[in-house]
């Protein structure tokens, strides 16, 4: 018996990423402009960064899961 990687998990990882960021820069679009340029920019990276590192974040956690597991795998 060995573990694998949960799909589910991956999949609400990358619904949050493709879901979270268009509708955060569509909920702030007009608060993201009224700034200057460099602020704009600033908040537009970290609104595409904040998703995306939960991904990472949850991609990286069950990739730990499943090597500590099949670390003590039972030989069969």
């Amino acid at each position: 018996m060995t573990a694998r990687e949960s799909k589910v998990a991956l999949i609400i990882g990358l619904l949050i990423f493709f879901i979270g960021t268009p509708l955060t820069v569509y909920l702030l679009w007009e608060y993201i402009f009224k700034m200057a340029f460099i602020y704009s920019t600033i908040v537009f990276i970290t609104l595409i960064g904040i998703p995306f590192t939960i991904y990472s974040l949850i991609e990286k956690e069950q990739r730990q899961k499943v090597r500590y597991f099949n670390s003590f795998k039972l030989n069969e």
